[in-house]
């Protein structure tokens, strides 16, 4: 998966899964994941499920995993599907990432609006590894066109240092930011990163899944 920056196109390297697994008629062209047991409760400090923390943004494809979400603020506005109990696979959507430069947010309201946000981080002890602004499209598969969701202001933070109830008290103030500026309707997601500098070039890897996620601190 790619990941369109303010400015720049970094690309994200993903973990491999630890079940080798395989659904039946190859699952990298269905879509269709295994449902480990106890992945439909959220688990500890936790707000999203296990299954919606790994695949709320698409299945794993060509062996790279995608980013590992913790928190969002739609999350009662916009439940994810998630399978029945006792299901053992289930077809999850794929997702692409899509330019979110529109005629409301332009480039110009994006270098006032960043820092800002920046700023909330900075505030509330939230360390950032990236700041990106997003789009993500899924294929409608009877008529074959893209369905293109909200604006997302997507924010990977370093490992095991934001919890998920840090970042879902700091959503409200950053979606106010947005909001300030004339931009509504943005979402914030979470995840977790870090960033190399290899060969001159950025590149972001998502934490491993089986890194304890953290807790929330007082």
């Amino acid at each position: 998966m790619a990941i369109i920056t303010g400015l720049t196109l970094d690309c994200v390297k993903t973990s491999a899964r630890k079940d080798d697994t395989e659904a039946p008629g190859s699952p990298a062209l269905s879509g269709r994941v295994s449902v480990e047991p106890g992945a439909l409760t959220p688990v500890g400090s936790n707000i999203v499920t296990p299954f919606e923390m790994a695949y709320y943004y698409g299945p794993p494809e060509n062996g790279s995993e995608p980013p590992q979400l913790y928190y969002r603020s739609n999350m009662a506005e916009a439940p994810f599907p998630l399978p029945e109990p006792g299901d053992k696979w289930f077809k999850v959507p794929a997702k692409d990432i899509e330019s979110a430069f529109d005629k409301v947010l332009t480039r110009k309201v994006w270098a006032i609006v960043a820092p800002k946000v920046i700023a909330v981080f900075k505030r509330r002890g939230i360390r950032y590894a990236s700041l990106t602004m997003v789009r993500f499209s899924t294929p409608d598969e009877a008529t074959g066109k893209r369905t293109l969701g909200p604006l997302v202001v997507w924010i990977a933070t370093y490992p095991g240092t934001t919890s998920p109830a840090q970042a879902q008290e700091a959503s409200p103030e950053i979606l106010e930011v947005f909001e300030h500026h004339g931009v509504s309707g943005v979402v914030a997601e979470f995840y977790e990163a870090t960033i190399e500098r290899l060969g001159g070039r950025h590149l972001m890897h998502n934490v491993d899944e089986t890194s304890a996620r953290p807790t929330e601190t007082r």
